[in-house]
């Protein structure tokens, strides 16, 4: 079992919690939240070796890209340990049944706290891990299993890799979490209308650009830009009728603001408020689609692989024409 948070005062480095929890009320969740939300990103190899190196600490002085990396893995783990934790803290389980924890100086909070402060913790988490692989991404010579893990190639997967480079498009309020939702949408987005423009050759030659890190032509840049712009509209579109509009980890909400709560209420957009986000959404997507085509097209020559994928670029057909004298081509 990989081990980051040895006692309660580890975690609550990152947390706001009392002294009076114990260790096991926190602890026990933390494989489950590793395996759950960080081991896809990180690869087996990796985390294990930073929990040794934590575990032998202090006897054994952690390397140093060791000791970077760890707290950058225990802030998002600290989160995400504390959200599965959440629904535990508010009973108590033992041989008279399941109760519910209060005394004389607390009561139970409400449930729409509750659910803030959950919603809260998973967006700290998934920012955060955000970060971490942003980190890891900076650094990796510094980190060769993370390099030959599937999370490596996990994380360069798409033309939108990050919440940061989605956001730059289309505003999703810098949220992990709502990107990974809509992560799903863009494999969609890529697969069939980007595919339809650029051919499947010139878009995978276009994505392995993106995981060497090559350096690219400003004709290049353009290319991706078009279809980075491309694909946030047309997934902001398809996302819509499957619960979006306004996006933020609720769904599809529109934000209400009253004078009793500064932070807003949220509720299910309207039919027509969907579909107008639908229409502008595509109306901006099959815009830069359109650009993307122009742009390839009148720099034909520039590009072969996609020149020469005939998928995209039809051999055109020739016209016979007849006359007195015989036959000829247009």
């Amino acid at each position: 079992m990989a081990t980051f948070f040895k006692t309660i005062d580890d975690l609550k480095k990152y947390l706001s919690v009392t002294k009076s929890y114990s260790d096991n009320e926190f602890l026990t969740r933390q494989q489950y939240a590793l395996d759950q939300y960080m081991n896809k990103w990180l690869g087996t190899g990796l985390i294990a070796d930073i929990s040794a190196a934590y575990d032998a600490a202090p006897d054994t002085p952690m390397p140093a890209a060791k000791a970077a990396l760890l707290p950058l893995i225990q802030l998002p783990l600290a989160h995400f340990t504390f959200y599965e934790h959440i629904p535990f803290a508010q009973v108590v389980v033992d041989d008279s049944g399941i109760s519910r924890k209060e005394n004389a100086n607390y009561k139970t909070a409400y449930a729409n706290q509750v659910a803030l402060l959950r919603k809260s913790t998973l967006e700290t988490a998934y920012n955060s891990l955000e970060t971490l692989l942003q980190f890891l991404e900076d650094n990796e010579t510094d980190y060769p299993l993370w390099v030959a893990s599937t999370g490596y190639t996990l994380n360069k997967a798409m033309f939108i890799n990050k919440a940061s480079v989605f956001n730059t498009h289309y505003s999703i309020n810098m949220s992990r979490l709502v990107f990974k939702e809509l992560t799903p949408v863009m494999v969609d987005v890529e697969e069939f209308q980007i595919t339809s423009i650029t051919g499947n050759a010139f878009f995978d030659e276009l994505k392995g650009l993106i995981a060497a890190k090559t350096a690219l032509t400003a004709g290049q840049q353009t290319i991706i830009k078009c279809i980075q712009k491309a694909i946030a509209y047309y997934t902001i579109a398809e996302a819509i009728p499957i619960g979006w509009t306004k996006f933020d980890a609720s769904g599809l909400v529109v934000i209400e603001t009253t004078g009793e709560a500064a932070q807003g209420n949220t509720k299910t957009a309207s039919a027509p408020q969907a579909s107008l986000k639908i229409k502008a959404a595509t109306t901006k997507a099959n815009n830069w689609l359109a650009k993307l085509k122009t742009y390839l097209q009148a720099n034909i020559d520039t590009y072969p692989t996609y020149k020469n994928d005939t998928t995209v670029n039809p051999e055109e057909t020739p016209v016979i024409m007849s006359t007195k004298k015989g036959f000829y081509h247009l």
